[in-house]
């Protein structure tokens, strides 16, 4: 398994959704842990923001 295969399973999304699909799943888990929630969980949230960004990245390289 590549690792984009391996994000898009993190966020639960397929590999060819849409640039806004990818952005509600990141949003969903951002808020889930967020630092101020009740639950929330600063290393989770860090490892969601570092994903999508690289989600973001490995994306963008493979359309190019």
């Amino acid at each position: 398994m590549n690792r984009l295969e391996e994000l898009t399973k993190y966020f639960n999304i397929s590999p060819n959704c849409s640039e806004v699909e990818m952005y509600r799943a990141y949003r969903e888990l951002r808020i889930q842990y967020h630092p101020d929630k009740p639950n929330g969980d600063i290393d989770k949230y860090n490892e969601v923001c570092r994903n999508f960004e690289e989600l973001v990245n490995l994306r963008s390289n493979s359309c190019a």
